[in-house]
C-alpha cells in the first residue's frame, strides 16, 4: 500500500488545511488509498466532536467528497449524539458537496416538527440555519414547523 495509515494522518492534517492545494493532496490520497482516508477521516471527526465541534476535516475533502462519502457521513451523523457546531458543520458540508443529501437529512431533523425546548433549540437553530443559508428556499416550509413545547 502506497499510502499507509502510517502517513495518511500527515497528509490530511497537511499543509494549509482545507485550501485547494490541501484539497488536491487530499483527494490524490483518496485516489490512492480511499478505506484508510476515509477512517482517518472518521476517527478525526469522532475526536472534534468531542472536543469542539468544528469538523474542518470535512472541507478537506471537497474534491474528491462522493456519493459514498455522503452515506458514510449521515450514518456517522445518525446514532451520535453531535453539539449543534458539529451538526451545523456536517450540514453545511452537505449542503456545499451534495445538496439533495443534505436537503434530506435538514427535512429528517424538522418534520415531523420537533418540540422546541431550552435543550433541542441549539440543534434545531442550527438546522434551520443551514436550510435558509444554504439551499433552496424548499426547505423554509419545514423550517417554519417548529413548535413550542411545554
Amino acid at each position: 500500500m502506497l499510502l499507509s495509515r502510517k502517513w495518511i494522518g500527515v497528509v490530511l492534517n497537511g499543509p494549509e488545511p482545507g485550501r485547494e492545494s490541501h484539497q488536491e493532496l487530499v483527494a490524490l490520497a483518496f485516489k490512492l488509498a480511499p478505506s484508510v482516508s476515509t477512517d482517518h477521516l472518521f476517527k478525526e471527526l469522532d475526536g472534534q466532536n468531542e472536543e469542539h465541534g468544528d469538523l474542518m476535516e470535512l472541507h478537506a475533502f471537497k474534491k474528491c467528497w462522493n456519493a459514498d462519502l455522503s452515506i458514510r457521513l449521515v450514518e456517522w451523523m445518525t446514532p451520535k449524539t453531535l453539539n449543534a457546531k458539529a451538526l451545523r458543520y456536517c450540514l453545511v458540508h452537505l449542503s456545499v458537496c451534495d445538496p439533495a443529501v443534505a436537503l434530506v437529512q435538514i427535512r429528517i431533523r424538522l418534520l415531523p416538527a420537533p418540540v422546541v425546548t431550552p435543550e433541542t433549540i441549539p440543534i434545531i437553530a442550527e438546522t434551520v440555519d443551514t436550510g435558509l443559508a444554504y439551499l433552496p428556499h424548499e426547505t423554509w416550509d419545514c423550517a417554519l414547523a417548529a413548535r413550542p413545547g411545554k
